[in-house]
């Protein structure tokens, strides 16, 4: 990830954050102070955002050095210092919480992705854990990273990457088992080079899509019981095809959901991983 990709969203999340100054550096008369500065995690975690982060402190003028050996992705140990910096104070407390944000927010990400993976790949060592496309409005792109730097897949960054038919797509054709068929065969006429992956909600719909050629099913919203049967059934008819395993799918249950599934997708891994609890020490 180039940390250039970062300017926009941090100038703007800078803007709203000191639209008119720091007014309490300024009171304190303390701004040109030169001044150094570490950041760090409370707690272990998997990091991720540690360029944006220094690419905040960049941004309004002050100097960022990632110590040798930290790089996106590792496992950090608590209280192991990923950034330093140094410039005039104003300008550091200036970049302080912004930095801080973004690295919280996307280490979490990449903390909860690694956990659920370790859950997952435990009991089946060959799924791949997925994200979705629950992200935050502007932060799609550094979720998804933030993703992948824990171990998973980023899944569609957005809905021109794959064909996806998913249950409303099925509702505006009536719905039910008749619609997953001519979702399928519609999509098929037109354009018969993309893979073609079925949301579907009831094993009838799942066989639907097998018979009616689909690569890759979402079983959405099934218990444990109704997903091991539901991908049985699938590839007893079509080892081929692609089995994800999506809804409500979280720390508590993974390891239910993760023998019966080739791809596990969650959005609780971008939308309710907690943060990751990161400081900035002035030296």
């Amino acid at each position: 990830m180039r940390p250039e990709w970062c300017d926009e969203l941090i100038l703007g999340a800078l803007a709203k954050d000191s639209p008119f100054g720091d007014i309490t550096t300024r009171l304190l008369g303390a701004g040109k102070k030169e001044a150094k500065g570490v950041l760090f995690p409370r707690q272990r975690c998997t990091l991720f955002g540690v360029e944006c982060a220094r690419r905040t402190f960049q941004l309004v003028g002050a100097e960022s050095r990632v110590p040798e050996g930290i790089r996106e992705g590792m496992e950090v140990e608590r209280e192991k210092v990923v950034l330093e910096v140094e410039g005039r104070s104003e300008d550091l407390l200036l970049a302080e919480r912004t930095a801080l944000n973004l690295i919280s927010h996307l280490s979490g990400i990449a903390t909860a992705t690694a956990e659920l993976v370790r859950l997952a790949r435990k009991v089946n060592p060959k799924v791949i854990v997925a994200a979705t496309r629950k992200v935050t409005p502007g932060m799609g792109f550094l979720e998804k990273m933030a993703v992948e730097a824990g171990g998973g897949g980023t899944h569609r960054f957005s809905l021109s990457d794959m064909v996806l038919i998913k249950d409303n797509h099925l509702a505006l054709l009536g719905g039910g088992v008749r619609a997953v068929k001519e979702a399928i065969e519609r999509i098929r006429d037109k354009d018969p080079f993309h893979k073609i992956e079925v949301e579907v909600g009831t094993l009838q719909e799942a066989l639907s899509a097998v018979e009616a050629g689909a690569d890759m099913i979402m079983l959405d919203n099934f218990s444990p019981a109704e997903a091991e049967r539901a991908y049985r059934e699938i590839k007893r008819r079509n080892s081929n095809i692609l089995v994800e395993v999506s809804g409500g799918i979280d720390p508590e249950n993974i390891a239910e959901y993760a023998p019966h599934a080739d791809i596990i997708s969650s959005g609780y891994i971008t939308h309710s991983a907690p943060s990751v609890d990161f400081t900035l020490e002035i030296l």
